[in-house]
Order: C-alpha cells, then sequence, then structure tokens
C-alpha cells in the first residue's frame, strides 16, 4: 500500500505559479512544473528569483519605451 501512494504521489506533476510583482504591477507569472515536491529552501530561492525578474522585466520595458517614444537626451 506505502509503495502504491509513493509511486502515485511521484506521477504527479506539481505546477508551481509564482507572480512576478515590480511593486504592485503584475509583469508577468514564473511556471515552473517538477516530479517532486518543492521544498521551502527552494520557494524562497524562487520567490527572490521572481522579484529579481519582473524589476528586470519593468526596467527592460521603461527602457524600451523611452529608447522608442521618449525624446533624444545626450
Amino acid at each position: 500500500m506505502r509503495r502504491t501512494i509513493q509511486r502515485t504521489l511521484t506521477a504527479l506533476v506539481l505546477v508551481v505559479l509564482i507572480p512576478l510583482l515590480a511593486g504592485d504591477e503584475l509583469v508577468g507569472v514564473l511556471t515552473l512544473e517538477r516530479g517532486h515536491v518543492v521544498d521551502e529552501h527552494a520557494r524562497a530561492l524562487l520567490v527572490s528569483f521572481a522579484s529579481q525578474a519582473a524589476v528586470a522585466l519593468r526596467n527592460a520595458r521603461l527602457f524600451a519605451q523611452m529608447r522608442c517614444c521618449g525624446p533624444c537626451r545626450s
């Protein structure tokens, strides 16, 4: 019985969705699929990465807007 439960749990695919928030703006969603449970340490790393990625995405969008639509500055 225990092996059956372990095989069933191992076969399940865990989907982790982490919002990419830059301030109060949602700039994306980090989606991960894994064959095993994400522990607290891994979750903390993913949340930290998501935070940094969100800021990088927002900065890239702002930079693109400045290049495209902003006035030329020397």
